[in-house]
């Protein structure tokens, strides 16, 4: 009978002495990872492991004895939050969350914990142990994250979208920029806020294409507000991803800029026009220059016209200065003053050579241009064709 308890006492021995061992192991793996720290029931600490130690800038030996508070800013210590948080664990609550700390050299730190009361034979709590982590940089990271966001709410157009266009959220600057409330929006497509003539064209479609293929698209956007009018949105549509690296929404920021856009249009149409009159002035330019350049060669042939008649009139006067005999006609010379008229037509000169061959008759001739009957009958017909042929144009 004792044998058979005794080996029976032996197996639930062995039992216990592997469960303990499993405790261990589990404990000590714990205490490998995590900052732990025991705590009696009214605060003050048992003991630490090297962790917490390390994460508080103590040695584990300065620990024991302290109390709790000495890790917690003065006016959090000295509060209703405080004692309340005591109070539940002495009656055997745990208590979880992020906990601003302490540190010995007076650093702000950020402990993710629970605070786990450990119960006695008698219901009672004997101890309470501490099991934490230190979180102090994710939460600063968080905290100028939040406060990034903050800083982007307070100054520009924010709304988010699902992948499909649907929109999820908006802040109060996008709202009083399109004229909508959030309820008139929210499950509603992005292309109430577009033309129709947009949402019905491919490139409209290639752009939620783009997004839904995780690409940042940026740029001036044209977009219509609850009442119709245009505006002009300076903005960007940021994919966001989840941690599986799922595409979950769209995130515009925007920036009401029609203001300065339409300006910018303006100014544009304006660089349009100046360029167009310019490339007219050009023409006209070029076309004057063209026609200054010929008025400039036909005057330069003028003036070698009239140089060259001043010098021929030069010459005669010379030639009559030294010799007025020789300048009358001869009986010999070509020019000899006979009837015009009982010249043959295939000898006779044309006007201009007529008036050219006899230079000096208008001051021989009593009768020019005009007066009695010529003296000389037999010249009459000569005096008449040679008159017209002065005034004929040459």
């Amino acid at each position: 009978m004792f044998g058979n308890k005794g080996r029976q006492l032996e197996a639930r021995l062995g039992e216990c002495e592997i469960r303990a061992a499993a405790a261990k192991a589990l404990i000590d793996a714990i205490d490998r990872s995590m900052a732990i720290i025991e705590f009696e029931p009214d605060g003050k600490v048992i003991g630490a492991n090297a962790n917490f130690a390390r994460v508080m800038g103590y040695a584990a030996s300065e620990l024991p004895g302290m109390h709790h508070r000495s890790f917690c800013q003065p006016s959090y210590a000295s509060s209703k939050s405080y004692s309340d948080m005591w109070a539940r664990l002495a009656r055997g609550d745990f208590v979880s969350g992020r906990f601003p700390r302490v540190a010995r050299d007076g650093r702000e730190i950020w402990l993710e914990a629970s605070y786990n009361p450990v119960l006695g034979a008698d219901g009672r709590v004997v101890k309470v142990v501490k099991v934490a982590s230190d979180i102090t940089d994710k939460v600063r990271a968080e905290s100028e994250a939040t406060a990034l966001l903050n800083a982007i709410n307070r100054s520009m157009a924010v709304i988010s979208f699902s992948p499909d266009g649907t929109i999820l959220d908006a802040n109060a600057n996008f709202l009083k920029t399109v004229g909508y409330t959030k309820e008139e929006i929210v499950g509603r497509h992005h292309r109430i806020f577009c033309a129709a003539e947009l949402t019905e064209s491919p490139e409209y479609a290639a752009f939620w294409q783009r997004l839904n293929a995780g690409e940042f698209v940026a740029g001036d956007f044209r977009r219509v507000t609850r009442d119709g009018r245009e505006v002009w949105l300076e903005a960007s549509y940021n994919p966001v991803f989840d941690p599986n690296g799922k595409l979950y929404k769209v995130v515009k920021f925007a920036a009401d800029v029609t203001e300065k856009k339409v300006q910018q249009l303006a100014e544009q149409e304006s660089a349009r026009v100046a360029w167009r009159v310019s490339t007219e002035t050009d023409a006209i330019a070029t076309e004057g220059a063209a026609i200054i350049e010929r008025a400039s060669s036909e005057m330069q042939a003028i003036a070698e016209t009239v140089q060259l008649t001043s010098e021929r009139v030069g010459n005669w006067a010379s030639n009559r200065t030294r010799s007025p005999a020789s300048s009358r006609p001869s009986a010999r010379s070509p020019t000899r003053p006979i009837c015009w008229r009982s010249t043959p037509p295939s000898k006779r000169l044309a006007p201009a050579s007529r008036a050219a061959a006899l230079p000096w008759w208008p001051t021989r001739c009593a009768s020019w241009p005009s007066g009695p009957a010529c003296p000389r009958p037999k010249l009459a017909a000569w005096c008449s064709a040679y008159r017209m042929a002065r005034a004929a144009p040459s």
